[in-house]
């Protein structure tokens, strides 16, 4: 989709909710990255 902008509500429950239950995610310098370990899982 082309939809990246998200509203104060969605980014406040994806910083203290969703991305806190993943433990693919990392926080790094209030940004978020995901581990992938290769292109095959990044399709």
């Amino acid at each position: 989709t082309q939809h990246l902008d998200i509203g104060c509500q969605q980014k406040q429950w994806l910083t203290s909710e969703a991305f806190c239950q993943q433990s693919s995610f990392e926080i790094i310098a209030l940004k978020y990255a995901r581990n992938i370990k290769d292109k095959k899982a990044f399709l």
